[in-house]
């Protein structure tokens, strides 16, 4: 169940309880997230089932603080700690150190990828947690080999 306040068509409804299908889709920023990730005064827009009375898909955008893209340098899976390049708005490249949150699915073209499957010269997509330290979803995609390889 999720408790809801408002919508467009009607700003001054009272709060109410929405059962979640049990299969209900939850995305921010367009990656995985899970329930405990939404927060008081967070607009979702919900998609319900065809009954119309269970929600089958909450998809809200993140805050652009908290969305962050670059390349995978490193990875330390003994310390849950990734090293990525990113680019600043001035065009700089600079490094960041970044907590791996372990109960995050990491994503590779719509698929659920292990952690240990990461590699330098991956291109990633991370949403941050609120600390803007821990990486709360992963989108990853691979470099393309090499014939040797």
């Amino acid at each position: 169940m999720l408790l809801v306040e408002g919508d467009d068509d009607n700003p001054e409804s009272i709060p109410e309880m929405i059962e979640l299908a049990p299969e209900t889709i939850l995305r921010i920023g367009g990656m995985n997230a899970s329930l405990d990730e939404l927060k008081p005064g967070m607009t979702v827009p919900l998609e319900f089932g065809s009954g119309g009375d269970t929600v089958h898909a909450i998809e809200t955008e993140a805050e652009a603080s908290q969305i962050l893209k670059g390349e995978l340098q490193a990875i330390d899976l003994t310390k849950n700690e990734l090293l990525l390049s990113t680019e600043t708005e001035d065009d700089e490249i600079v490094d960041r150190r970044l907590k791996i949150d372990t109960s995050i699915v990491l994503q590779s073209t719509g698929k659920g990828i292990p952690v240990a499957d990461l590699r330098k010269g991956c291109s990633v997509t991370i949403r941050l947690d609120d600390d803007g330290q821990t990486n709360k979803a992963m989108n990853v995609v691979f470099p393309e080999l090499d014939e040797d390889e």
